[in-house]
Order: structure tokens, then sequence, then C-alpha cells
């Protein structure tokens, strides 16, 4: 019953017809005069006459189905303590359910000694346990007994006390004096009541207690073998949306005169409910996990959509531009193919136009929205001693979306920054900044006079401004700061880790005093700032964003998108509309694709 009643009863009458047979076997069954009449010699007792009683208490039923006390589906799970008993310190017991045959579902409970499963439907009457006492008792009676309604739905009245007997024919001789032996099975439950209880994690309200109380006798023909009888007392609080939290469990076994008192309970520590854990807080917010192995994200804010690129070998949509709807989340794919193995992307900030760097070719090209359309592609420089230079971030001037700004790199090579490239109508300009200690991370600034660029490598990391020229790009001057994975323009400044640098000075203006940094703007809600509680994107597992005043720095909220643990490591995050953020989630390694995209939606992200 529960948690552990059954395997009481299981474990005890298993026990007790052991007992009975090794007495028929000559083992003895206890002494002259003993309690339930053993001892004497020849004599034979009247059978208990076959009785099957179901017998429910008065009183209106309480519908409380709504509050979920008895959660039972597949892939739900729960942990123990266990206290008392023959149970050291520290040890746990299990239960967990699986799918069974025909809508039913197995409860599998695990403790350290032993496993017992348990087969459930569930009826219009409540949860029935199916043939529970099968392979324990005889055949015929376990028969009898039948499957039993464990947990009744709608509650019986509290104080009202239901009753189960089955009462009959063991079917067996197992004394050996030619006469089956009789049994009775015995159960009563009683709602006590609801009520609070306190767990480890906290105090839970209106919490269902029941007490069931089990009774089993066998009754020997044999007046030379004694009665034996098992009662077993189990009180148990079912909690809303939780399922059994706590356990309490008396066994009383009653051998002649012999007597043997059990007694155990269990604490419930931790467990999953339909796909939520039990007892940690809930997000801040709903998350809706998108599989979707891709290499870089932006947001239209225009049409209210992302779009990723998609490596090569992603089966069937490689090599494409995946469309994620912001609302839905539906994922769709361009129609074309977009050239070998896209990675950087930038978007115009007309909304017009999205570029897209690919790794196969060292192209840049240009697509027309909303229909992906090519309306030109360029080829990045080819470097006399490494080769082919790639795009490793693309930035869109502000004041004419025909231009972009081009961080390239190196294949296998360390540092692999090769300089900044500037791209007009599709045209390659020439004049281009040095490698090594250019920007690996760039921005225009708000009227595409300068790209201002971040070194994350090597010993030139360093804020630098970079003029745009007739013919390409010059770097004018650079201030130290820390390397970080993000780079944006806000307002009339850089935004840099936790640092806001003014323009075209290279001042820092101010740094925030929170743990953290890698903040970018958030332009779908004015004045504010997104960080995360870690050094930079890549593999921050603090599962929570900062929303911060971005005039100030000062921290506004922290919401947590995960607090299950391990924590899926977060890659980046790309601000969405007003109240979302896309995070991208699982990479390898920081240029690595993503294997999946979260779509975090909560109240603390809107304004």
């Amino acid at each position: 019953m529960g948690m552990m009643l059954w395997a009481a009863v299981r474990r005890h009458a298993m026990v007790l017809c052991a007992a009975a047979v090794l007495s028929a076997c000559g083992g003895g069954g206890g002494g002259e005069g003993a309690e339930g009449g053993g001892g004497g010699e020849g004599g034979t007792r009247d059978p208990l006459p076959t009785l099957v009683l179901n017998a429910d208490p008065q009183g209106d039923r309480l519908d409380l189905a709504d509050r979920n006390y008895f959660p039972m589906a597949p892939g739900d799970t729960w942990t123990y303590s266990l206290e008392g008993g023959k149970w050291r310190p520290g040890e746990t017991a299990t239960r967990t359910v699986a799918a069974g045959a025909e809508g039913a579902v197995v409860v599998t409970e695990a403790f350290p000694d032993e496993t017992e499963s348990e087969t459930y439907r569930r009826t219009p009457e409540g949860l029935v346990s199916v043939l529970p006492l099968q392979g324990v008792l005889s055949a015929a009676a376990a028969a009898a007994v039948g499957d039993l309604l464990e947990y009744p739905q709608p509650f019986y009245p509290v104080g009202g006390a239901r009753l189960v007997v089955r009462q009959g024919d063991w079917g067996e001789d197992l004394d050996g004096d030619g006469t089956n032996e009789s049994y009775r099975f015995e159960l009563s439950q009683t709602v006590v009541g609801f009520e609070p209880l306190d767990l480890p994690s906290g105090r839970l309200s209106e919490v269902a207690h029941l007490r069931t109380v089990i009774v089993f006798v066998l009754q020997p023909s044999s007046t030379e073998y004694l009665v034996e009888t098992i009662t077993s007392t189990q009180d148990e609080w079912w909690a809303p949306g939780i399922g059994l939290a706590r356990a309490e469990r008396e066994t009383v076994d009653v051998f002649g005169e012999n007597k043997q008192v059990d007694r155990e309970a269990l604490v419930l520590v931790a467990g999953t409910v339909g796909g939520e854990a039990l007892f940690v807080p809930k997000p801040d917010g709903k998350v809706q996990k998108i599989a979707l192995v891709h290499n870089r994200l932006v947001f239209d804010a225009q049409r209210n959509r992302y779009y990723a690129s998609i490596p090569g070998d992603v089966a069937g949509n490689g090599n494409r531009i995946a469309l994620i709807d912001a609302a839905t989340g539906v994922v769709t794919y361009s129609n074309h193919v977009v050239g070998a193995e896209p990675t950087a992307l930038a978007l115009s900030e007309d909304g017009s136009a999205l570029y897209v760097g690919l790794e196969g070719s060292g192209d840049v090209v240009k697509l027309r929205l909303p229909d992906l359309v090519e309306q030109w592609r360029a080829r990045l420089p080819n470097d006399s001693s490494y080769g082919q230079l790639f795009a490793e971030r693309i930035a869109v001037s502000p004041q004419d979306a025909n231009v972009v700004a081009v961080s390239t790199y190196r294949l296998n090579t360390d540092p692999r920054h090769a300089g900044v490239v500037l791209i007009r109508a599709g045209a390659l300009q020439p004049r281009m900044t040095q490698a090594h200690t250019g920007g690996n991370a760039i921005a225009f600034d708000g009227n595409g006079t300068f790209v201002y660029g971040l070194s994350t490598e090597g010993s030139g990391a360093g804020l630098r401004r970079i003029a745009v020229l007739d013919d390409g790009l010059f770097e004018e001057a650079v201030v130290p700061a820390l390397g970080e994975a993000a780079l944006d323009w806000w307002s009339d400044r850089v935004v840099l880790g936790k640092a806001q640098y003014s323009t075209p000075d290279l001042a820092l203006v101010r740094q925030g005093d929170f743990e953290g940094g890698a903040c970018r703007p958030y332009p779908a809600v004015p004045g504010r700032l997104l960080c995360i509680p870690g050094p930079y994107f890549f593999n921050s597992q603090e599962g929570k964003l900062l929303v911060v005043e971005a005039s100030s720095f000062g921290v506004l909220s922290t919401p947590a998108y995960e607090r299950t643990l391990p924590r899926a490591p977060l890659g980046e995050f790309v601000p969405g509309p007003a109240g979302q953020v896309a995070l991208r989630m699982n990479q390898a390694s920081f240029n690595g694709p993503a294997q999946s995209l979260w779509l975090f939606n909560s109240d603390l992200l809107k304004p």
C-alpha cells in the first residue's frame, strides 16, 4: 500500500506461509494451549466461511481531483530518506513510474535491499492496484482478493472508514492434514484529514492524511499449528501536485506467543512530477526549448522572428537559413542553400537585408528581406601566407544598408584575427586594418563614421576606434580594455562587458559593480541592458540573466530561466521582443555551433 505497505504485507505473508510449511514438515507450531488454539493433537479447526465485503462510509464524498493528490504519469520519480527500522542514516528509497499495458502504469519502489513493483489503473472510482498479492498468497486467495481500490477519488468523508474483507478457503493444504487452510484479508482506510506537513524542503499545505490498516490471518486447519496474524498500519500524507510526501508504517507479526513489531518511515526529499523538479524554485517565466543546431543567431524586430545559420552537416536543412517565429517557436527554412557553411550573421538596421558569412568559401552574401533572395556576394581577401580569410563578425552601417564591416579570421592559426575589411555594394575596399590586433568583435557607431573593434585574443587586447574612409578602414586609436565576447553600440556609447565607453574618445564612463558582464542593449525595452552573471557568454551556467538600467548600470532584476542542476551551458543570448530573450545553448567551443535554442519569456524582461 503506497510506498511500503504492500511490500511489508508481502514480506511478512511470505514468512508466515513459510512458517506454516516448515511446521507441516515437522518444525512444530507452538506450545500446548498457545494463542490461536495451537499445540493440540489431532484437532481440526472449523474453516473460516467465505466472505466478500466492501463497506463504504456514509456521507458526501470530497471531489478534490483538481488538486492532483495522486500524480502517477510515466517518467515521474520520487526520492525518500528512510528512517527507523533497519535503515542506516543516509539510506534512501526511490519510486518511479513507467507505462504499463492497456493504459496502466507500473510503479517501482526500490529500497536498499529490495525492489517491488505495482501495477495501477485509473478508474472513475480512483486508483486501483492490480492483483497486489498475486504470487504471495495462494492462487485461490490472491484471486479472491483480486484488484483493490487503493486510493478512492473522490475521497470518502473525513473520519469515515471504508472496509474491504476477503475470507475463505486458502486453496492449499499447508499443514499436511488433508484439509485446506483458511485465510482472512481485511483492509480499512480512513481519511484522517487535510493538514499542513513539514518537510526538509519546507511546509506543504492541504496535505491529505490517510490511515490504512491491513490485517492478514492464516488459519491452519489442524490445531497442532498456530494461527498467524499480521497487522500493518500505515499513515500516508499525499500533497497536491506532488504525491506521497511522507509515510509511517508499523507492522505487527503475531505467531503464537511471539510478537514482532517493525516500524519505519520515509520522507520525501526530491523528485520530478510532470517533468518539473520538486522543491526547486520555478523559473521566472517559461522556456520553449527548440532542437536546432546553428552557428549564429540574430533577431528581426520588424518581423518578430530570428534568423539562424545552419551548418552544412545538418541533415535536410544544412547550409540554409532557419527562420524562428518569436511568438510560436515554429521553425522554417530558406528555400535555397545560401552557400557552404554559413556562420556569421548581421541584420541591417532598416530590416531590408540579412548578411551571411560563408566559412566554406570565404564569401559574404547579402540576402534581401523578407524573401532571402541573394543581392550580391563578395569574396574576402586571400592572405599570401595563410590563404583564404573568413568572416568572424559582420556589422552593418546604420546609414547605408549596403555597407558592411567584416572582422576576418584565418583557419588553424593563433591568434586567428586577420583584420577588419569594408565592403560597399558588394565591392571589397582596398584598405583594411592590421592583422593580429584588430577587432574580433565589431560595431558601427550611430552615424556610420566609425567602427569600434575589440580584440579578444593574444597580447593586443583592447578597444579600438576605426575610421570609415572612402577606400576602407583605418585604425586611429586604442585603449586598454578587458576582452569580452560582445561589443555593442548603445545611444552614444560603446557597451563592452559591464563597462561603457564614450565616443569617439574611448574614455571609460562607468562600470557596473555586479558580478558578471557580457552586457548587451535590449532594443525592445529602451534604456535596458541584458547581462549574464559570468565573465563571458560561453559556458555560463548560472541559469539566470541580469536586467540592468543602462544609464546607471543598476541591476533591476535577475530573471532565472533554469534552476535545476546540472544546468545547460549558455553559449550566447540574443535579445528579442519585449519580454523575450533567445538563449543559444550547449556549445562545445566558443566558435562552434549551439546544439539548441531556448526562447525564454518572462515578465521580468518586460518594461
